[in-house]
């Protein structure tokens, strides 16, 4: 569509691409928040049984229950796709002492953390 932004200037948006890229052979990206899984890492689903593995199927009154439909969406028609959970607020890890403090986003925090048995 041709337009003019000012007198005697006109912009003209032509597509020169040559391919349609196939959506089956497509990887994409999803940052969302899931009610489990690991926080701030990267995670390679390639299958709706993948990311129910990962981060679990929501409740549909959850708070991440739309990303949890989007990213499955995806994986109906794409080959792989990305995904990370983001830390949101008021979320913390399960601990025996009821800390409220307490976050350990995913097992490498944990082990550079917590784990003793490590370096034994």
């Amino acid at each position: 569509m041709a337009f003019q932004v000012s007198p005697g200037v006109e912009v003209k948006e032509i597509d020169l691409t040559t391919v349609v890229p196939a959506v089956s052979s497509t990887t994409g990206a999803f940052a969302g928040t899931f009610q489990w899984g690991p926080v701030d890492e990267v995670i390679t689903v390639s299958d709706a049984k993948g990311l129910v593995d990962e981060f679990y199927q929501p409740a549909n009154t959850d708070a991440g229950a739309e990303d949890f439909y989007s990213a499955e969406a995806f994986l109906r028609y794409g080959s792989s796709l990305r995904v990370v959970r983001v830390a949101t607020t008021g979320m913390y890890s399960a601990n025996a002492a009821g800390h409220a403090t307490t976050l350990v986003k995913n097992e490498d925090a944990y082990e550079a953390s917590y784990d003793n048995s490590a370096g034994v």
